[in-house]
């Protein structure tokens, strides 16, 4: 793996420069193993009414239940900050041997913000009451060998 891809996920894991200035208490930190799907639009019903897609709410089902699994601190009130660390894989049109010189996505298929929010969504009620909370986030998108989502997050200082 790349020696930047390392440094990010190193950054992410104990993000000595973020965390230590943002987060008050030590960090609760989630890791998903898999590729993330990013938030999808709101559905329609003919009768009107609107659901979450089904790739989301199945995306969204399965961070919940690493999360509780996790035994990561909850928080129900104050200032948090979260950074997300989002590993890709490579697209298969990449050769092996150029797989360690090009480390973030020049394109991608779905939106970083999307991405985040299907995170934040799944969370909630898990690492913190709402997403709403989250008043400070950082998030980056790099190509790994394995799909990987890992969150750090926790109660800001001042917060």
């Amino acid at each position: 793996m790349p020696a930047l891809i390392e440094n990010v996920r190193g950054l992410l894991t104990a993000a000595p420069h973020l965390v230590e200035i943002f987060v008050a208490s030590p960090p609760g930190v989630v890791e998903i193993a898999g590729e993330a799907v990013a938030k999808g639009r709101p559905r329609m019903t003919r009768s009107g009414h609107a659901y979450t897609p089904a790739a989301t709410a199945r995306f969204e089902a399965m961070v919940r239940e690493v999360a509780m699994d996790a035994e990561i601190p909850y928080y129900d009130a104050g200032a948090l900050y979260a950074a997300v660390l989002f590993v890709v894989p490579y697209p298969k049109a990449v050769a092996k041997k150029r797989r360690g010189t090009i480390v973030f996505p020049e394109s991608a298929r779905s939106d970083l913000e999307n991405l985040k929010k299907a995170v934040f969504d799944a969370l909630n009620g898990v690492a913190w009451r709402d997403d709403r909370l989250i008043q400070r986030d950082e998030a980056i998108r790099v190509y790994g060998d394995r799909p990987l989502i890992r969150v750090v997050y926790g109660k800001m200082v001042n917060g």
